[in-house]
């Protein structure tokens, strides 16, 4: 298991919640929370994927991140 986070997921929980951001500024409701909710839980599973390596037909391997807890 990696100590820093997937920077691809991290980057995806940053634009979540400058939406958040954006939307709360202009005063939409529930959206910003829902954002901001969904930016937090994307921070906390970043930390717990491990790094897996597959290989493909042509014999080339890919890298993945795969959660390590909590998803099937």
């Amino acid at each position: 298991m990696h100590c820093i986070p997937d920077i691809r997921v991290w980057r995806t929980a940053n634009e979540y919640q400058e939406s958040a951001i954006i939307l709360l500024k202009a005063n939409k409701g529930w959206s910003p929370a829902i954002l901001a909710s969904l930016a937090l839980e994307i921070y906390l599973k970043s930390f717990l994927s491990t790094e897996i390596k597959v290989k493909n037909e042509d014999g080339i391997y890919q890298t993945f991140k795969k959660p390590s807890v909590g998803m099937v």
